[in-house]
């Protein structure tokens, strides 16, 4: 159950990063914020793919 807990977490941390980098969208770190959120969200999806193909 651990893993799993991880990839909720790592969702959670991604959706904060990309709600705050989506209000603050104007300016260059909101930007910045929206990008690493969504590497966050891809990261967890790739490592999922990744558990079930192993």
């Amino acid at each position: 159950m651990a893993p799993f807990d991880g990839l909720i977490a790592l969702m959670v941390v991604g959706l904060m990063l990309m709600g705050v980098g989506f209000a603050a969208r104007q300016s260059n770190w909101g930007l910045a914020l929206l990008a690493v959120g969504t590497l966050c969200m891809l990261a967890t999806i790739g490592y999922k793919i990744y558990l079930t193909v192993q």
